[in-house]
This record gives C-alpha cells, sequence and structure tokens, in this order.
C-alpha cells in the first residue's frame, strides 16, 4: 500500500512513509547511509531524492557506484521506469552497449570535465572495480557520490576504499546504501563510516578502531589476526544499535516480516542464537554522519 505521492518535475512517485522519511533524511544530512534490507526501495528513495535536490539547486555531477550488474542496469531502468529527469552515461559501456576501452574512458571523463565547467551535470554509473581509475584519470569531477551495496568498501587495505578515501574532501554529498552493512563482523563498519564522517564518530584509523572496541584473539609472529568485540561495545558506541534511529520502530507495519537478521548479513549463522519468530523483523536503520560542528546530536 502506498503512503505518500512524491511530485517530481511532472512526475508523481509512490512512496511508502518510511521511504519518504528515508529520502527527506537523504537531503537533509549530506554524509548519510541509508541501511535498509533488500526489496525496500534505496534506489527509488534515493533518486527521488537527488531529484528534488536537483530542483532545490544542487550542483555538480553525481557518480553512481555499484556492482557491475546493477550499475549497468538497475539504476537506469528504475529512472526509465519512473521517466525522471536525468541525463546518463556509463564508465562500463557505451550507447551501443559495448565495454568502454581505457581510452572511451578517459575520453568520456574529459567531456564530463567540459560539461561539469558549463554547469552541464550529469548521472555517471561506474563500478566499484573502476573507482581507482576513475581516481586516477584527472582532477575528481564528482561532487555528489551514491555508493551502492557499501559493504563492498568494508575492506580499508583494499584500493577502492583508498582511492575514494583520498578524494573524499572533493565530495560534498554522500550516500551509502546496504542491507548488510556488516556482512561478517562489526569492523566491516569501519572503513564504511569512515567516508561518512571522516574518522570523527569511529577513529581516523582501523587500528585507533580496533583498539577501542575489540581485543585480539589469535596471534601470528606476535600480530594480532583475530579479534572480538569487546563487551558492551555494541550497545555503548557501535553505529547500528538503539541510541540511532530505527525505522522499524517508527515505521514497523511496513518494513517488518523478513527473516534475516539486521546489518549482519542474513540469518543466524551456525553457532548463533536464532531470533524468536516475533522478533524477526527487519531492523533498517537511517544512519546519520555527524555533523564536523560541536553538540552535535548523534542519533
Amino acid at each position: 500500500m502506498v503512503d505518500a505521492q512524491v511530485k517530481l518535475g511532472g512526475q508523481t512517485l509512490p512512496l511508502h512513509d518510511y521511504q519518504l522519511y528515508s529520502m527527506n533524511f537523504i537531503m537533509d544530512h549530506p554524509y548519510c547511509g541509508i541501511f535498509l534490507d533488500i526489496g525496500l526501495g534505496k534506489t527509488l528513495t534515493t533518486l527521488a531524492a537527488l531529484a528534488k535536490l536537483r530542483e532545490e539547486g544542487m550542483k555538480g555531477h553525481i557518480l553512481v557506484i555499484a556492482p557491475k550488474t546493477v550499475a549497468k542496469s538497475t539504476w537506469q531502468d528504475e529512472i526509465d521506469k519512473w521517466n525522471l529527469p536525468f541525463k546518463t552515461q556509463s564508465f562500463l559501456t557505451d550507447e551501443k552497449g559495448r565495454q568502454l576501452t581505457p581510452a572511451g574512458r578517459q575520453e568520456l571523463y574529459e567531456a564530463a570535465a567540459a560539461k561539469a565547467a558549463k554547469g552541464d551535470w550529469q548521472l555517471y554509473f561506474a563500478s566499484r572495480d573502476l573507482v581507482s581509475k576513475l581516481v586516477d584519470l584527472g582532477p575528481w569531477l564528482f561532487k555528489n557520490v551514491v555508493i551502492d551495496e557499501s559493504q563492498s568498501f568494508k575492506s580499508p587495505a583494499s584500493q577502492r576504499f583508498k582511492a575514494l578515501k583520498s578524494v573524499r574532501g572533493r565530495i560534498q554529498r554522500l550516500i551509502e546504501l546496504t542491507g548488510t552493512p556488516a556482512p561478517n563482523s562489526f569492523q566491516d563498519l569501519w572503513s564504511q563510516i569512515y567516508l561518512l564522517d571522516q574518522g570523527e564518530r569511529l577513529g581516523r584509523s582501523i587500528t585507533a578502531y580496533r583498539q577501542q572496541y575489540f581485543e585480539p584473539t589469535l596471534l601470528v609472529n606476535n600480530h594480532p589476526v583475530k579479534w572480538r568485540l569487546l563487551p558492551g561495545s555494541e550497545e555503548k558506541n557501535l553505529p547500528g544499535h538503539r541510541r540511532y534511529r530505527h525505522l522499524h520502530e517508527k515505521y514497523p507495519a511496513e518494513i517488518a516480516g523478513t527473516d534475516r537478521e539486521p546489518g549482519l548479513g542474513g540469518n543466524a549463522s551456525k553457532g548463533q542464537k536464532e531470533l524468536p519468530a516475533a522478533e524477526k523483523k527487519t531492523r533498517s536503520w537511517t544512519y546519520p554522519a555527524r555533523r564536523l560542528a560541536p553538540k552535535t546530536r548523534l542519533f
């Protein structure tokens, strides 16, 4: 059942209340994560927010970073379905669907720079494997970035994370989307949250984060290689717990009903306690990036 009708350039988008809430949240928070389970409309919600921001004067190219198959079709399909006002191009394929060569990407990047100079803003698609290559092509062009499946940036040692980190200061709006922000453990959160707040909340390095919230369980050559969460760290300090705003509490009827454990990547694994049936619901969180100002309230 649709709860809201959002008008965009002559089009009307049907959104659930939690999508409208998330759309407004994106608009109000330049650096944020929308951590909603699969099938709850993250793509349309984000496109609606970006279109609204464009109407309000948001400047700059938009870059959507996504898994290759998603970057090739899912976002464009949603734009076409709702006739949203975005001009799009891809760093993956040309207009005939042929894979772009490195020379083709360089040409497209230079054309994007020329368009930016004229205020001709577009929306571009790239796979996560192309991020480091785009950074190397020239001065960073994309003031607005969306990372679809942001857990793919969970490793602080990965080239994609290092590349995006190096241009983070040039990004004026960053939106992270995922249904599984911590697919393996809470260590997966650090790099994702760092890209949002540049280390203010969880520390400026993965080492500092581990030292504060974890303890080593296995040493190899006197070097820790396995860690476990310190008792109480989840409840007191880590993103995603009750001190943050939970959408499932605000709109339980609309986003309840799945059997996925929130944020940790699916059903309970071997050795973990299964949730009671009554508690098996999607706890979908909207994370604000803490604004770099004193006395900012976290929720």
